[in-house]
């Protein structure tokens, strides 16, 4: 097994940080992050209560530390958002930030992209469950949203016929990155996919839905994260995006794992043109550069750290635990992508265990940790890499081949 030395990054771990305002929840999720105007800044978008039923919205703007006020965590602002009350949801999740627009309104927040699910009620064999639809919104950021400000979207298969769940996790440029399950199971409702599920791309401007292929035969794939690359050299001056997220790895080392290892093998890097609807330089990922599929690895995200240099949120597991961080992708002058990546595992100290990194932009980050009071829950975190670290991993990705 070919082993890389684990990272690991210095970091400040805040959790739990979440909203603590009126109508608080002791269950919540942190899903997305994304830089915001000005210095430091972020925005975090969540769930405040539980995803599937009782669960609102919530985004936070401002510094990532650990002051707190009436609000909630950290010293910026919390807002809480529903869908339409017309569309008979009793849970709303907030998945990630778009473009975000500097002005009057909160945390000096004038507009903001969000896109997310919401869930439905169904009878399932005679009990009550819950199925997921995706909605995207585009408007002031405000605890009272203009019904007209959000769409709501609920993928198909390729031959027109229903899906069950659709989730929308990430919006770039006009596009959006998501998955569709067709059955209502753990998987669906835990890791948003599952071995009968598929990765797509909504557009914001038209209202279509493009299903997205692969150039490998894996029983799924997932898209949780999208970055629009506009027209580079690389690229032949076309307008591209790449997808992070999975793909499926039918093997023995991961059957152990169960169901989980069979739907998310590998983490998977792609890039996507939005004219041809054609997928390239597609290449997957190991944690540690394992070449021995010991471990399931997967992409909750993707940002780009600059110089041609790609960040990816990642969760892994194996026999030996589970693992979670960030990894760093460099673009080679090809287009392609480095045949290996460089891991940065995080690492909460006397906080806790970090379970997922969900979000990453720049030096922050979100996620869910266990937390170290022996607690059997987990709760989101907030962290904020040390500026100096940082660049060390982005000088050392260079170096990528």
């Amino acid at each position: 097994m070919a082993q890389q030395s684990t990272i690991l990054s210095p970091a400040k771990f805040y959790s739990p940080f979440v909203y603590t305002g009126t109508g608080a929840s002791s269950e919540n999720g942190a899903q997305g992050i994304k830089q915001a105007p000005g210095r430091n800044r972020y925005v975090i978008t969540g769930t405040s209560g539980n995803i599937t039923s009782e669960g609102q919205g919530s985004v936070y703007v401002g510094r990532i530390n650990g002051a707190s006020t009436s609000q909630g965590s950290g010293s910026g602002t919390w807002v809480l958002m529903d869908v339409p009350e017309s569309w008979d949801a009793p849970s709303s999740s907030i998945y990630g930030p778009g473009a975000i627009k500097a002005g009057k309104g909160p945390g000096g927040i004038r507009s903001i992209q969000l896109a997310g699910t919401y869930s439905q009620p169904i009878n399932l064999d005679g009990e009550e469950a819950y199925v997921t639809r995706g909605f995207i919104y585009d408007g002031p950021l405000t605890s009272t949203p203009n019904d007209q400000n959000f769409t709501a979207f609920n993928a198909k298969r390729p031959d027109g016929g229903p899906t069950t769940d659709t989730f929308l996790h990430s919006w770039s440029g006009r596009l959006v990155a998501g998955n569709y399950t067709l059955n209502n199971s753990f998987l669906a409702l835990t890791l948003n996919t599952g071995l009968d599920s598929s990765a797509f791309v909504y557009d914001t401007v038209t209202g279509e839905q493009h299903n997205l292929t692969y150039q490998d035969n894996s029983t799924s794939h997932t898209a949780f994260g999208i970055w629009k690359n506009g027209r580079q050299d690389w690229s032949n001056n076309k307008k591209t995006y790449t997808i992070a997220g999975g793909r499926s790895m039918i093997d023995p080392a991961v059957k152990k794992l169960g169901s989980m290892g069979e739907a998310l093998g590998a983490a998977t890097l792609v890039d996507y043109d939005p004219i041809t609807g054609k997928t390239s330089n597609q290449r997957s990922y190991q944690y540690n550069n394992d070449k021995d599929n010991t471990y399931v690895t997967h992409f909750e995200g993707i940002f780009y750290a600059g110089k041609g240099v790609y960040q990816m949120p990642f969760t892994a597991a194996s026999s030996q635990g589970e693992f979670a961080g960030t990894a760093y992708v460099k673009r080679r002058n090809n287009g392609r992508f480095s045949r290996e990546a460089l891991w940065s595992t995080f690492d909460a100290g006397s906080e806790g265990t970090i379970v997922s990194n969900d979000s990453s932009a720049g030096r922050g980050n979100t996620g869910l940790i266990s937390p170290a009071n022996g607690d059997d829950g987990v709760e989101p975190y907030a962290s904020i890499l040390n500026g100096s670290s940082y660049r060390d991993l982005i000088s050392a990705a260079q170096d990528l081949r």
